[in-house]
């Protein structure tokens, strides 16, 4: 059984539970293999196994919370809310059964930075849960250390958290993109604007996964084809 983890937090502030359902379909579209499809939210949300998130860490720190020691078990998933899924996406699911931790390229512009859009990990690994109970005892003191200053990019924020303490046992993150062609992962939009690939999206480009780096999101785009035909 593989679980499938999503984190709706600041409900009305940039996602709405609508995020989830699409997200979920697409997850039944595209994922063929036994899975279970898990959202960690503030609030119930019907026909979703809803994880109660318990603190209130602000916007992306709320994935903090997944790790969490017994919150899930087994391999896990992890998409942002905003990933358009388009493709297959079963051979990442069940790709890794070894201790390892996968997380994606961000901008080319930022090869050192390690996005967490999209993750997996072995939740039933405690050296993951580490990831919760250091942050728990001093969160405010990681969003200041992590906090973006428009400088180092590889400094921001919960991607930047998860990777440093990884680095502190000698672990790395496992970049998707070593491991799967690279046409799977595709940028829906960075620096503020659509990216051309977006733009240029068709049936059977072989693409996979779409993640937003920053504005615009789906809900902003309903027309565009990519969106249209693959968020719903």
């Amino acid at each position: 059984m593989i679980n499938v983890a999503c984190v709706l937090s600041n409900v009305g502030d940039l996602y709405g539970v609508d995020y989830v359902y699409k997200l979920k379909r697409a997850f039944e579209r595209h994922l063929h293999t036994e899975h279970r499809f898990y959202c960690f939210a503030h609030v119930k949300i019907p026909d979703v196994d809803t994880i109660e998130l318990r603190h209130d860490w602000p916007g992306l720190w709320a994935k903090i919370e997944m790790f969490r020691p017994h919150a899930l078990s087994g391999p896990t998933l992890y998409c942002d809310l905003d990933v358009i899924i388009t493709g297959d996406v079963t051979e990442l699911a069940k790709y890794k059964t070894k201790p390892g931790f996968f997380m994606i390229d961000d901008v080319p512009e930022y090869p050192q930075v390690h996005n967490s859009s999209l993750m997996w990990w072995d939740s039933d690994n405690p050296a993951w849960w580490g990831i919760y109970e250091e942050f728990a005892r001093r969160p405010r003191h990681f969003m200041e250390k992590h906090s973006w200053d428009g400088a180092k990019p590889e400094n921001y924020a919960d991607q930047s958290y998860i990777a440093e303490y990884l680095g502190f046992f000698g672990k790395k993150p496992i970049h998707w993109q070593q491991c799967f062609p690279k046409e799977w992962f595709k940028i829906f939009s960075a620096h503020g604007r659509l990216t051309d690939d977006a733009h240029k999206w068709e049936p059977n480009d072989g693409s996979r996964l779409w993640y937003a780096l920053g504005q615009p999101k789906a809900h902003q785009q309903t027309s565009l084809p990519l969106v249209e035909r693959n968020w719903v």
